[in-house]
């Protein structure tokens, strides 16, 4: 059976720029022309989604700001629920016709105004502006640009009557004095000295030091040689910059997030959950065309006196599932935790908290939940079981419970995440759990599975394994249509260590192997030319599913929606029977713009 060993739990606090201090509230602004793939857009799961996802902006001034699947405005609004949360606001140019390109505004505050000032000088897409309602006094206006590319004199001397018209547009309508401006997104600067931004000194600071990534680095094209992408505030917004904390470092004047700086476990640790990439065509069609780096900015807007602050104590070490049978079930499979209060002291100065007496609580009102929330790539398998809503006063208890999967070592994340109307700040909890597998090693011999074929239903296409394929007892093989190993488990997540894959395209040739459109069937086929099986399953076998075998000694599979959650690739879950065969025990499609690349088959070898 399956043994879940004992697991610290990790609990902790999030600080997400900065930890907010005398009421002050954090203003995260990114410039973000991150779209990807062939169509100039934001497929699902793809690298634009999973920096917003890490980053977790308060404002992005977006380009290129089109959808994969669906471009309406009940699409933007549900892509926005899901990349975000449903408390973000959006505004974006209207799209379709000229306008193939749009840009747009999404906030974590209200947006009272939404509109566009034509770019008399491109042909699709105008100047998008928001007017954000900010807490405090002062809104915030928001405009997202995309200047004319490339270099050379005409191209340059479009760029600047562009930014004269976009300076011209915000003059005649006009940022009250009280309010903040800022001016981002994808301006195609050859360099920092361009005539272009002489025409909007006057309504934004254009002075040096500038946003730079973890190796001193301000550019933030493709090849790391020209700043593309800017994120310009007025005087007044620019007074209340502060530091971007990102990983291990301290950006004192912003921030350039570029994912190939970083290895894949620093981004698991940091900046979750982007996948490790290099920008440029040679990546997955997801991540393909990624050509700009997001560039971040924090600021702190003042606020209203003293705020109260949320810490957490007595996390306890758990064990989560199961142990060994000889000791049953756990039915403690739970971590509780306590909230504490803490009044930061005006007296004190900024940065001082004042000490935690009984006295010092008294003063302090109920914080009352707003939302609570698990957040992450596993965030089904964690509940936050109690409270689920209501009043949270000081030193009460929250109990999280955990259902894990089997998963062979991989570790299991996500994050509770909990906001309150009376929290600025946001607390983050990280949830973390890890499984192993004790299951007895299979018995029986090695099988010699060189020269079988994998034949797929319709075209007749097939898959003829190379030689040399021996696989130990139990092995199971997987074979991807058109991707390699890491590739492959970039999307699906890793393999376990003794899965054996296969590149279909590398086999097979042409479109690579399966293919996945609907209504496939497999069989192996021996190397006498045989058929070892029937073309299974035997019922029909639509697109965008995943069908898993109930048991190696019987023919039928369970049809599952959702591959991205419900694939499990190099893992067998159903039952083992000992049929001594090499067996097709799963196929998915893979969802998605440019995703075909990813649809797999699996053999299992049901040892006997």
């Amino acid at each position: 059976m399956r043994r879940f060993t004992r697991l610290v739990v990790v609990v902790a606090i999030w600080c997400l720029g900065v930890l907010p201090v005398l009421g002050q509230h954090r203003l995260r602004i990114m410039a973000a022309n991150t779209s990807s793939g062939p169509h100039q857009s934001y497929p699902e799961d793809g690298p634009g989604e999973q920096i917003f996802r890490a980053f977790k902006p308060e404002v992005v001034l977006i380009q290129e700001f089109n959808l994969d699947e669906g471009n309406s405005d009940n699409d933007l609004r549900a892509w926005v629920d899901r990349v975000f949360g449903s408390d973000y606001h959006v505004c974006r140019e209207a799209t379709g016709g000229q306008s193939s390109i749009p840009n747009g505004i999404i906030s974590r505050w209200p947006i009272t105004e939404c509109g566009e000032w034509e770019d008399p000088f491109m042909s699709n897409r105008d100047f998008a502006y928001a007017r954000i309602d900010l807490p405090g006094e002062a809104d915030l206006w928001a405009v997202s640009v995309h200047l004319k590319a490339s270099s050379g004199n005409d191209n340059r001397t479009r760029r600047t009557n562009e930014a004269r018209a976009l300076a011209e547009a915000i003059r005649q309508h006009p940022v009250p004095a009280q309010d903040y401006l800022v001016i981002g997104g994808d301006f195609n600067a050859q360099n920092r000295s361009e005539p272009f931004l002489q025409q909007l000194s006057s309504q934004v600071v254009i002075a040096a030091p500038f946003p730079q990534d973890a190796g001193n680095d301000g550019d933030t094209n493709c090849n790391r040689n020209k700043p593309y992408d800017w994120v310009l505030a007025d005087p007044d917004l620019e007074s209340l910059e502060t530091a971007v904390e990102a990983a291990d470092g301290s950006f004192p004047r912003g921030f350039v997030f570029d994912p190939s700086r970083y290895s894949q476990s620093e981004h698991d640790a940091h900046f979750a959950p982007v996948r490790r990439f290099d920008c440029g065509a040679s990546n997955p069609d997801a991540f393909r065309n990624f050509q700009h780096m997001a560039v971040i900015r924090d600021f702190l807007l003042p606020g209203d006196g003293p705020e109260t602050l949320w810490t957490v104590s007595q996390p306890r070490e758990i064990d989560f599932g199961l142990r060994d049978a000889s000791d049953a079930p756990l039915t403690d499979s739970s971590l509780s935790f306590v909230v504490h209060e803490q009044e930061i002291a005006e007296e004190a100065g900024a940065g001082s908290i004042a000490t935690e007496t009984n006295e010092a609580h008294a003063s302090l009102s109920t914080i009352q939940l707003t939302s609570a929330s698990i957040e992450g790539e596993h965030k089904d398998e964690f509940q936050l079981a109690s409270p689920s809503a209501g009043p949270i006063s000081d030193g009460q208890v929250l109990t999280v419970t955990w259902t894990p999967a089997s998963n062979d070592g991989q570790v299991r994340s996500a994050q509770l995440v909990l906001q309150s109307d009376s929290q600025p700040s946001v607390l983050r909890i990280d949830l973390r759990g890890e499984t192993m597998d004790d299951s007895p090693v299979p018995m029986g011999e090695p099988l010699d599975a060189s020269g079988l074929t994998i034949e797929q239903s319709g075209g007749r296409v097939e898959l003829e394994l190379p030689q040399d394929t021996q696989l130990a007892p139990g092995t199971i093989v997987v074979i991807g249509r058109k991707s390699s190993r890491e590739e492959f488990e970039a999307f699906w997540g890793p393999l376990p260590s003794q899965a054996v894959y296969f590149n279909g395209h590398e086999l097979a040739g042409g479109d690579g192997f399966p293919i996945i459109n609907g209504s496939e069937r497999f069989r192996l086929v021996g190397r006498d030319g045989q058929p070892l099986s029937d073309f299974l399953p035997s019922d029909s076998t639509p697109a965008r599913h995943t069908y898993q075998r109930r048991s190696t000694a019987d023919p039928a599979f369970d049809r599952l929606p959702n591959p991205r959650s419900s694939a499990t690739p190099g893992r067998y879950d159903g039952q083992r029977t000992g049929t001594g065969t090499l067996l097709v025990s799963e196929f998915s499609d893979a969802p998605g713009s440019g995703n075909w690349i990813f649809e797999f088959i699996e053999l299992l070898y049901d040892t006997p």
